[in-house]
């Protein structure tokens, strides 16, 4: 086995010519041109999206639709799925008319009944 050296080489900190030593001022040079180049070139690729844009549309955006707000835009519900209790309302609306009793035309005189009932009267019928 081989003993590890209790020599240590003393620290000396770089001068100003060892090659070791990392140019600050060159590096900070670098890094300023390159957020000039990236500055003026947003810049540029903003004016060329502002002509681009006023080619396209010379007499400026267009107006807003007066359907903005609506709930339903042509076939198109705007409402959020969350927000959507037309079927569900709607499904109601059946089953409470399914269960009660309501004039269909007064002037003729029909009525409807509860489902339940219909079907007991049909099951009734068809046993005689």
């Amino acid at each position: 086995m081989s003993q590890p050296s209790t020599t240590a080489e003393p620290f000396e900190p770089t001068k100003a010519g060892d090659p070791e030593r990392l140019p600050t001022k060159k590096v900070v040079a670098v890094a300023v041109i390159a957020w000039l180049i990236f500055g003026l070139s947003v810049l540029w690729a903003d004016d060329i999206l502002r002509l681009q844009t006023r080619r396209l549309l010379p007499s400026g955006p267009a107006p807003a639709p007066s359907e903005v707000g609506k709930r339903q835009v042509g076939m198109v519900n705007q409402l959020l799925f969350e927000l959507q209790t037309e079927a569900a309302n709607k499904r109601e609306e059946q089953l409470k008319r399914l269960g009660s009793y309501g004039w269909i035309d007064r002037d003729k005189q029909i009525i409807h009944i509860p489902i339940s009932s219909a079907m007991e009267q049909m099951a009734a019928e068809a046993r005689r």
